[in-house]
């Protein structure tokens, strides 16, 4: 009886020890999987302007094409080109065509709806 008792005692600390190292697992995956969210969501931005790029616009294009398709629902696409926007760089430097691009982004973003999608395709 006393034996049961001490391999009772035994198996509830290795259980115990088990479980605290299930659970600092999970903790782990649950900041793996934050990590991977977040460098996801940095692979989608432009650095520059914080605008979603190229990549993150082909992913919404896809979406809206097959959207459109489906529901034959009304669909626009703008383009915008900063004409002579090499001619900024040249003249004024890189520094100067960046803060220009940032402020065409952020103007661009405090003009569009809710249900809108900007994004910076070039660069």
């Amino acid at each position: 009886e006393k034996l049961e008792a001490q391999q009772r005692d035994t198996l509830s600390q290795a259980l115990h020890s088990m479980q605290s190292q299930v659970e600092a697992l999970e903790q782990q995956v649950a900041q793996y999987e934050t990590k991977l969210e977040r460098q996801r969501l940095v692979s989608l931005q432009d650095g520059l302007t914080k605008l979603p790029n190229r990549i993150a616009f082909d992913e919404r294009m896809d979406l809206e094409l097959k959207h459109f398709k489906r529901h034959q629902a009304p669909l626009c696409l703008v383009v915008i080109d900063v004409d002579h926007f090499k001619s900024i760089n040249d003249n004024y430097g890189h520094s100067a065509g960046d803060k220009t691009l940032q402020v065409l982004a952020t103007a661009m973003k405090k003009s569009i709806r809710s249900t809108d999608f900007i994004a910076r395709f070039g660069g």
